[in-house]
């Protein structure tokens, strides 16, 4: 690592780096939960290099369909061990293994794909790993790294099942201001640019500590002379960061947006998780504000009305009872003719029956369709799905 390289460490990783080497002497497995789309596997190498004379690190591939049986994985690791001259003569992994116990030494396992463990070709290594560790410990264990929230509710069965490999489970949150401060100006040096405190302050309080973001912003500043939030490769991020969240997650976020009420169990785990890894702050808050509209147009893309023998469903969940009674005969009409223009004349009809002459009134049909948009709101469904067509009536669109 060179001496420029040096400059860019956070105290974040400092602080980090001293917890995870504890841990690992203590001959205990470790996961770190990152961000999506952070600087994982930056963060991981840095710690390897950093510890190679500490530990004897070996890496595992979860998608080498090859290592079928524990002999496999053991080989595996004794090939790398024996790549480095001070384990060359060991001619069996028992032996390599006596040998790290004498000398009070620990064999780590890595996995640079973590999240691939959580997949259907992946959980066989889940299984190999938990069998070797349960054979080795504590000379043996594992230092395994996710950008993915491996303990929410759809993984709670397989980390159960394999807990000898989430002993401890960490956190790695995004960067504090004052991290950032410090990248920004790495970046600065390296690339011989200069900015204004303004502007600093102004990417800084942005881009919320996602390094990936604010590297972006000075590569623009570099080469153009501004950054743009709206270029096409400023959107490609804010997409892939949003499009790595789970759908309980963005939902969440989605909702505390929107100032919506009410979260089930599984938001609610989100909402904690999503604190942890500093995409939210303390009070809930987003902390990476450019997130805001990309988050927002990913959650109504995936939440659609449909109707289906005279029952509302919002993604398979049946909703017919959040609208009131005259509420659910309009939207009923609306999704029976998607993308038509019903008139108010045939809105009154529903909505008021046998009574229509008696009561009918475009203020009453006008204020049922503003409560309504507003329920749709609740949904996270954005209000411009219902249309008003001048001097007609409404039209119901999903995108």
């Amino acid at each position: 690592m060179s001496k420029l390289e040096k400059l860019v460490v956070t105290k974040q990783y400092l602080d980090a780096e001293n917890k995870w080497g504890q841990i690992l002497n203590n001959g205990e497995s470790l996961s770190i939960l990152f961000p999506p789309v952070s600087d994982c596997q930056r963060r991981i190498s840095q710690f390897i290099s950093e510890h190679n004379n500490e530990f004897l690190f070996s890496e595992v591939n979860p998608l080498d369909l090859a290592t079928e049986e524990l002999i496999d994985l053991e080989a595996s690791l004794l090939i790398q061990a024996r790549l480095l001259s001070e384990f060359k003569k060991f001619q069996s992994f028992e032996s390599l293994i006596h040998h790290l116990d004498k000398n009070k030494r620990h064999l780590i396992i890595t996995c640079p794909l973590a999240d691939f463990l959580f997949t259907q070709k992946g959980k066989q290594y889940l299984s190999l790993i938990q069998k070797i560790i349960f054979q080795y410990t504590p000379t043996l264990t594992c230092f395994l790294a996710f950008e993915t929230d491996i303990i929410h509710p759809d993984n709670a069965e397989l980390v159960r099942n394999y807990h000898m490999l989430f002993q401890h489970i960490g956190y790695y949150p995004l960067y504090s201001s004052t991290d950032t401060s410090t990248f920004i100006n790495y970046l600065c040096l390296k690339w011989e640019i200069k900015i204004k405190t303004k502007v600093k302050q102004e990417i800084i309080e942005k881009c919320g500590g996602y390094f990936w973001l604010v590297k972006e912003a000075l590569r623009q500043i570099r080469d153009n002379g501004s950054w743009e939030i709206n270029s096409e490769s400023f959107q490609y991020r804010l997409q892939t960061i949003a499009q790595s969240l789970k759908e309980s997650e963005y939902i969440t976020i989605a909702k505390i947006l929107s100032k919506s009420r009410g979260f089930d169990d599984v938001q609610l785990h989100s909402r904690k998780y999503l604190q942890k890894i500093g995409l939210l702050d303390n009070k809930f808050n987003l902390t990476v504000p450019l997130l805001k509209d990309t988050i927002i147009k990913l959650g109504a893309s995936k939440r659609k009305l449909i109707l289906i023998k005279n029952e509302i469903f919002l993604n398979q969940v049946p909703v017919s009872n959040f609208f009131s009674r005259k509420e659910f005969r309009i939207i009923k009409l609306l999704l029976s003719r998607e993308g038509e223009t019903v008139t108010r004349d045939e809105i009154a009809d529903v909505i008021w029956l046998m009574d229509v002459k008696e009561k009918y009134s475009e203020w009453a049909i006008d204020q049922l369709v503003k409560r309504l948009r507003n329920r749709l709101s609740e949904l996270l469904i954005p209000k411009t799905v219902l249309r008003s067509v001048r001097g007609k009536g409404y039209c119901y669109v999903q995108s």
